[in-house]
């Protein structure tokens, strides 16, 4: 294998079990990308970013906190899942 090659996801590999419900992810990546987006840290890529991607960034922190939203609301209200505050800790 070449020193410089980009590992890629191998269907093959073995899928791990997250132990935290779907929600609580989200909101982690929520919150790491606000974190990116404050430069906080050791990681202040964003203030060097071209506009372009400046406003994409800003645009998917939008869209995670919007999903986010739009899935809890589904939980409590759409009757599928048995047991909603399961899928809800956060």
């Amino acid at each position: 294998m070449e020193k410089n090659r980009v590992k890629t996801f191998d269907m093959e590999q073995k899928l791990q079990r997250w132990r935290s419900p779907y929600i609580k992810h989200l909101a982690k990546l929520s919150a790491h990308t606000e974190r990116f987006i404050m430069a906080k840290g050791n990681c202040s890529h964003f203030t060097h970013m071209y506009p372009e991607l400046m406003q994409k960034t800003l645009k998917l922190k939008r869209q995670i906190d919007e999903y986010h939203n739009e899935y809890r609301e589904w939980i409590e209200t759409s009757g599928v899942v048995k047991n909603p505050s399961r899928f809800l800790i956060e």
